[in-house]
């Protein structure tokens, strides 16, 4: 298990992307950290600003007053999922953590996230509660979750996310800004995440609620900032086309991600008994939301695929039923009216990233 007087070894890997601004914070906020048995594994992921250079040279500088062992790589760039992959690959932590090098750890962010996992360890996963800045550095909110509007566990200091309904499980979605999890939770999948997913955190955390589950830290332990360069930015200020074309690339992100999600289940990999007793069950609803994420990008493309909509109809009958598959059913009479879905959807999102 890693352990060094009772503590286990933590990986921290971050990948890196023309982030100059940032990238100094970031590092200066884990090389910080009061907790001495981690591990660094960086990936510069073929920056064309100043960050690899700021990476070298403050790494350089620390390697002297530190003795935090540190991998450090400069690559050609190949997206964020597959340097994520091959930041994994070097990861010999009992924990692993991501840290996005546009975030900042807070003080004690790996110290009281281990004691965490120590406390609740039949979780997988543990999640943290942010602060949220500009890019700038100026604070937006002071808490990414809505933990005070919770109405349960309001006496502890964590949101437990455990034998969760099958709608619930394949649904839950925690802040990929303040993950970790035990490197257990990634082995079905063979430490690598699938090829085609085009982002982590939705799908770590669909590991975890169909397996021990999850829970979040309240307590803010990272600083997560709204960047220009975020694969999650919303623009509010953009006109009606201009939300429609970024709407696409945001489903194609969710494409992924169900997609995913429905490989492993097809696979028969490993899940917790409610799940195994629901798993056709998980599949169908699964299904339902590919073939309403097509659909919504079909409107996108001003194209019209009567088999996604026929594939909805058969879904909806003998699968499970529920409110929006059939609103996206009806307002397909309309064309307005998804475009119209859309782009509210867009701007409830704008709420929250």
């Amino acid at each position: 298990m890693n352990y060094k007087y009772n503590e286990p070894l933590v990986s921290v890997i971050i990948s890196s992307y023309n982030h100059e601004k940032y990238i100094f914070d970031c590092l200066q906020g884990l090389f910080n950290q009061d907790y001495s048995n981690f591990e660094v594994i960086i990936r510069d992921d073929g920056s064309k600003d100043r960050t690899p250079g700021l990476i070298h040279e403050f790494i350089t500088d620390k390697n002297k007053t530190h003795n935090i062992p540190t991998s450090v790589e400069f690559g050609q760039n190949v997206g964020m999922m597959n340097s994520a992959n091959l930041l994994l690959k070097k990861a010999n932590g009992y924990i692993i953590m991501f840290c996005a090098s546009d975030d900042e750890y807070l003080p004690g962010r790996i110290k009281k996230t281990v004691e965490a996992h120590k406390k609740y360890a039949d979780f997988d996963l543990i999640a943290c509660n942010a602060q949220v800045v500009s890019e700038n550095g100026e604070l937006i909110r002071p808490s990414f979750y809505n933990i005070n509007n919770e109405g349960i566990n309001k006496n502890e200091d964590v949101l437990k996310f455990k034998d969760l309904t099958t709608k619930g499980a394949v649904s839950l979605a925690l802040g990929g800004f303040g993950l970790s999890f035990k490197k257990s939770l990634i082995e079905p999948i063979g430490f690598q995440f699938p090829d085609k997913l085009l982002f982590e955190d939705g799908y770590l955390s669909f590991l975890a609620a169909i397996q021990n589950g999850a829970l979040i830290l309240k307590e803010p332990l990272i600083k997560y900032r709204r960047s220009v360069n975020s694969m999650s930015r919303v623009d509010t200020t953009l006109d009606r086309i201009n939300v429609i074309k970024q709407e696409r690339r945001f489903l194609q992100m969710f494409l992924s991600l169900e997609e995913a999600k429905l490989s492993y289940l097809k696979n028969n990999l490993p899940v917790n008994g409610i799940i195994q007793m629901n798993r056709k069950r998980a599949i169908r609803y699964i299904e339902q939301k590919i073939t309403i994420v097509r659909i919504k990008i079909s409107i996108c493309d001003s194209k019209v695929e009567l088999k996604n909509w026929v594939s909805l109809l058969f879904q909806i009958l003998i699968g499970p039923k529920s409110r929006y598959p059939l609103q996206i059913l009806i307002l397909g009479l309309r064309r307005k009216g998804i475009e119209n879905l859309l782009i509210s959807e867009y701007k409830k999102r704008s709420l929250i990233l």
